[in-house]
């Protein structure tokens, strides 16, 4: 069992892609051929393209909202819903469009869950409610397909939407890893099995729910961000806690401890690579604005993080960062003006007001340091 699911963690895209193919090809039959006879192959290629993207960002948003759906008649209330790159969030009464991503994840529905924390707190139905959508809407679009005369390009896309459809189902409800990411029947399933994961799930939904409200991490109580010594530390859910508690002590200032704790995380196998580039990128922000040690900065400051930089310019730290790279390491005046630029542009768009103060007041002791450098 263990070795299918890793096999499907590995191959599933290209399962996916195959079964669309031969189903496609089963379902349409020769009149594809006949249907686009006079269809210019880039315009062909173009309209097929369009309707993945669309059945793919449709479905997703159907997916959140079945989150979103069984969290509120569970008792969780509104925080956050990403599709792609853009972020309807809670801002005081009102609820407003920014601009945020997560590598590898296609969208998010984030709730405050019901207060105060109780261990049978209701998990399954908020989690399962993803894929439940999205098998709702492969049903739906089975029956329509069977019994409504259509044209051949409606029935086509029709078919891809399903196909898209269960194959989010599929990937959601099975717990595996997708890329190093538990999906949510592997969050479910670590729930069930531990107490531990269950706590460490609620209180990340609890944190970030009181961060967007506007509360930053080091004036939270420090029980949030604990767990029992018996807590299984290769649990994603558990490894999260740890990450946010490391935040927590970066923001306090506490930075000999947070270091030594963020370079032990980095090792740990609970946590997906974003989670660990974003800790190189406090690390190295961190070793600039300190010792600035070449070595320390190289090893750090590898291709990979610089790509990770690069994938992530929507975030203020990102520029914060380079900013500080090219002020202080590479003395780059030009490039740090540049920096600079892109700084201010990404806070119009950022969606959490809590970090664009500590972000400013971050500019402002780059600009001390590296006065201080010159005199």
């Amino acid at each position: 069992m263990v070795k299918m699911k890793k096999l499907i963690s590995k191959y599933g895209l290209y399962m996916v892609s195959l079964v669309f193919g031969g189903l496609i090809r089963w379902f349409i039959g020769d009149d594809l051929g006949t249907s686009f006879a006079d269809t210019p192959i880039l315009l062909y290629i173009f309209l097929l393209w369009a309707g993945l993207y669309f059945g793919l960002l449709l479905n997703i948003f159907l997916h959140e909202a079945g989150h979103y759906f069984f969290g509120r008649i569970t008792g969780y209330t509104f925080v956050s819903f990403r599709i792609g790159k853009r972020i309807f969030i809670k801002e005081g009464e009102k609820i407003v469009l920014k601009r945020f991503n997560i590598p590898g994840t296609g969208g998010q529905c984030l709730m405050m869950p019901p207060q105060p924390f109780r261990d049978d707190f209701p998990y399954r139905l908020y989690n399962h409610g993803g894929w439940i959508f999205n098998m709702i809407t492969v049903i739906v679009t089975s029956v329509v397909l069977l019994l409504v005369p259509m044209d051949l390009s409606l029935s086509s896309f029709l078919l891809i939407f399903a196909l898209i459809a269960l194959s989010l189902a599929l990937t959601n409800g099975i717990p595996i890893k997708i890329s190093g990411y538990p999906n949510d029947g592997y969050n479910i399933r670590s729930m069930k099995m531990s107490a531990d994961c269950r706590r460490a799930f609620y209180m990340q939904m609890h944190i970030h729910g009181v961060f967007v409200s506007g509360v930053r991490l080091e004036d939270m109580p420090e029980e949030w961000f604990q767990h029992s010594d018996s807590a299984d530390l290769s649990e994603p859910l558990i490894a999260t806690i740890d990450e946010f508690r490391c935040s927590r002590a970066f923001d306090k200032g506490e930075t000999e401890e947070a270091t030594r704790f963020a370079n032990e995380l980095i090792q740990r196998p609970g946590l997906v690579e974003f989670q660990k580039n974003e800790l190189r990128c406090v690390l190295l922000f961190n070793e600039v604005l300190s010792e600035c040690r070449p070595e320390v900065i190289h090893s750090l400051y590898t291709k990979p993080l610089q790509k990770y930089i690069q994938r992530t310019s929507y975030m203020p730290a990102r520029h914060r960062l380079t900013y500080a790279l090219e002020k202080i390491y590479f003395r780059d005046e030009m490039k740090a003006k540049k920096a600079k630029t892109k700084f201010e542009k990404a806070l119009k768009t950022f969606p959490y007001r809590v970090e664009i103060e500590v972000e400013k007041k971050a500019m402002e002791e780059i600009d001390e340091r590296a006065n201080g450098q010159r005199t």
